[in-house]
């Protein structure tokens, strides 16, 4: 059987028929005329029995080295599940810090119970492709595709003007220029009149298009504002647990995205809700960020693929 060398923090060092094979297998890099292994890789190596792992002079088993690395670094274990899991894919991931890469993307792996990394995703450049792997307490696996998203392409024109608005507390009643708004996808309808949300009277009085009491400005405004700018028609998202569904044109028979900020998605587990309602329901999930790339777009896959 052949020998994995291990140092004290388990990176694997091989030469020989062990490291080509290792090698052609797109595990380790050569460093000094032997094949070093990351101790994630050196894990899986021991799990399949590959190789016998030393520790100095003596054998070391898969178990215990599994349970030396995860006692130096607790999160160590759910790296190696999500590796693991790629392997078993048929895919060649790179362990890094802290995080895996597969085909030039980055996959960070988090626990449920972690925060969303807001600050990791605002560097998401637009059209850049990210990953997420999410291990639960059963050690399954889910994996999540992030794209930077700079715009949506709509097809909605503005209003021509001359709406004429009352306030109704936080809403306001049209009272003239209903029916184009109607077409454009603006407010509600109900018995006595078209309702404008907040958002949608505050867009259109800020333009000049409507005339009426000055809007109450909130929290969405700038987010409903640029959905509109962009050609789309942002409505209610409750029912899909989103801040507003998203249409591209006036002939869309359904919405295309659903948009959320960012800052209202407390943890891993919150996201993974919202990703699991828009694909079931044949959506794109859009998080609102900001920035210079203003949303990113979270996709659960089953299998992720690396980027070209």
């Amino acid at each position: 059987m052949r020998t994995l060398e291990l140092d004290e923090g388990l990176r694997g060092r091989c030469s020989g028929h062990l490291a080509k094979r290792l090698s052609l297998a797109g595990m380790g890099r050569p460093a000094d005329g032997f094949l070093e292994l990351h101790p994630i890789e050196a894990l899986l190596v021991l799990e399949r029995g590959t190789a016998v792992g030393r520790l100095g002079g003596r054998a070391i088993t898969f178990e215990e080295a599994l349970s030396r690395l995860a006692s130096s670094d607790p999160r160590a274990f759910d790296l190696y599940l999500a590796y693991r899991d790629l392997r078993m894919m048929g895919l060649k991931p790179r362990p890094g810090d802290g995080h895996l890469i597969l085909g030039g993307a980055r996959m960070d792996v988090l626990r449920p119970e972690d925060p969303l990394p807001v600050r990791e995703l605002e560097e998401v450049r637009e059209t850049e492709i990210r990953f997420l792997a999410v291990p639960d307490r059963e050690g399954d696996v889910t994996y999540y595709e992030l794209r930077g998203v700079g715009h949506l392409e709509g097809s909605f024109p503005l209003p021509r003007g001359g709406i004429v608005v009352e306030a109704l507390g936080d809403r306001y009643l049209v009272s003239g220029g209903r029916g184009e708004l109607e077409q454009l996808m603006y407010g509600v309808r109900t018995e006595f009149g078209l309702i404008l949300s907040q958002e949608e009277y505050s867009f259109l009085h800020k333009l000049g298009l409507a005339r009426g009491p000055n809007p109450i400005r909130g929290p969405f405004d700038e987010i409903y504002s640029t959905l509109r700018m962009w050609g789309t028609a942002p409505k209610s998202g409750l029912k899909f647990g989103a801040l507003y569904r998203v249409y591209a044109g006036p002939s869309s028979r359904h919405s295309e995205w659903l948009v959320s900020p960012a800052s209202s998605v407390s943890d891993i587990s919150t996201l993974a809700g919202l990703a699991r309602v828009a694909h079931a329901v044949r959506k794109v999930l859009l998080l609102w960020i900001g920035g210079r790339s203003k949303m990113v777009s979270v996709r659960w896959t089953k299998r992720p693929t690396a980027p070209p």
